[in-house]
């Protein structure tokens, strides 16, 4: 009996060991793929705000670079006329453009395949609204969009439109 329970003692050790060090390489791969993706997220949003901003730069910024997974992100924009601006010194439609740059570039790494935005125009001029709907047109092929607006010109670019009345 004493032998039994010693290969008992013996196997479990053993199970441990590989249990411990499956999740430690699970850890160094989802750490890696993380860094990873939030890499092309970064490449991306770069060259979406060039796009939509017509110069300057965007850039995400880790708390933490060394713990990415639990690090904050902060954003960093450098607007055409440059100087680096933090969002709170920005206006609303700059904002809104600065959020779909970084939205649009998730879903290039990542797409979901559908998509709802919710007057996310609803800031924008008349020039960043045709930006806007350039955009949603690029991704438009990969992906399906409900995009509900106030906005004429981006209801005049939709395939379908659907309108919803309230009575009075």
């Amino acid at each position: 009996l004493g032998e039994t329970d010693a290969v008992v003692d013996d196997l479990e050790q053993r199970a441990v060991a590989g249990l411990s060090q499956l999740v430690s390489d699970l850890d160094v791969t989802t750490e890696r793929r993380y860094h990873d993706s939030l890499h092309k997220i970064e490449q991306r949003f770069n060259e979406l705000f060039l796009e939509l901003f017509g110069g300057g730069w965007a850039r995400l910024r880790f708390e933490d670079p060394q713990r990415l997974i639990e690090s904050g992100v902060e954003i960093e924009v450098l607007l055409p006329a440059g100087r680096r601006h933090s969002l709170r010194s920005l206006s609303g439609g700059q904002r809104s453009l600065i959020f779909l740059a970084l939205f649009f570039a998730v879903h290039s790494v990542r797409s979901p395949g559908f998509c709802i935005l919710d007057e996310v125009d609803a800031a924008l001029d008349d020039a960043n609204v045709t930006r806007f709907v350039k955009l949603i047109g690029e991704f438009a092929r990969e992906e399906q969009f409900i995009v509900i607006s106030h906005n004429k010109a981006t209801m005049e670019t939709a395939d379908r439109l659907v309108g919803v009345v309230g009575r009075p």
